[in-house]
């Protein structure tokens, strides 16, 4: 089962490698990103100001991934979903 955390439980992050998918209150994917610590890459995200203002119920879905396929799995999972708040599109390397 996966795990989603509100944006009050950064702290409860698992520290694994992976990416994370970002949810509006309502369900939709707003944002996805890539961390080698998933925990320690939200204790201080660029994206998290504008998700307390703008997204205040949002939750943060980590995904456990091996380090070898985290620039591929993000640049998957942006392509799948288009969420709104990624700027640039991930590199697949």
């Amino acid at each position: 089962m996966k795990m989603k955390f509100k944006l009050d439980q950064i702290s409860e992050l698992p520290e694994y490698s992976g990416i994370y998918v970002v949810y509006s209150g309502a369900g939709k994917i707003i944002y996805v990103g890539q961390a080698q610590n998933i925990r320690q890459r939200w204790l201080n995200h660029e994206k998290r100001p504008i998700l307390d203002k703008d997204y205040p119920d949002a939750q943060i879905e980590p995904v456990e991934i091996l380090l070898q396929y985290l620039n591929r799995a993000e640049h998957l999972a942006y392509t799948e979903y288009q969420p709104i708040l990624n700027i640039n599109t991930p590199t697949m390397v």
